[in-house]
């Protein structure tokens, strides 16, 4: 129940970023374990799994050529999993856009676990999003 009112707590002020005009992207992923994926027009990304919450900011972004459907990002983020770890992370990841308004991502992200003193990992996700 507490996991569930959190997440609907960090999601109902983000979900207002719709009216804005900018696009949104929602989909799926692996993550934070199997999770669910809202992308701010491409430049914030909150995720919500079976394992936890990651919060992350894209701060750098490229395409690798002009008119490829590939393009590369790298962010800084935070994370929190459901056995009380936290920590930073930095996404580095690439884009594909395989569809109108659909994208399918991968990325590596070293973590830098702050719990239980300092412990640095290193994590990936896979996911797809589709924009509106």
């Amino acid at each position: 129940m507490k996991k569930t009112a959190l997440t609907l707590l960090l999601l109902t002020p983000m979900m207002s970023y719709a009216n804005t005009g900018k696009k949104v992207g929602i989909g799926m992923a692996f993550d934070q374990g199997l999770s669910v994926v809202v992308d701010f027009n491409q430049q914030i990304k909150f995720i919500a799994g079976d394992d936890g919450l990651a919060l992350d900011y894209s701060f750098l972004k490229g395409n690798l050529a002009a008119e490829a459907p590939l393009s590369w990002y790298v962010a800084g983020g935070a994370y929190y999993d459901w056995n009380n770890d936290f920590g930073v992370r930095i996404p580095i990841g690439m884009n594909l856009n395989f569809a109108k308004d659909w994208k399918l991502y991968a990325q590596i992200h070293p973590e830098l676990n702050m719990n239980h003193g300092l412990d640095l990992d290193i994590g990936a996700a896979l996911g797809v999003t589709y924009s509106f």
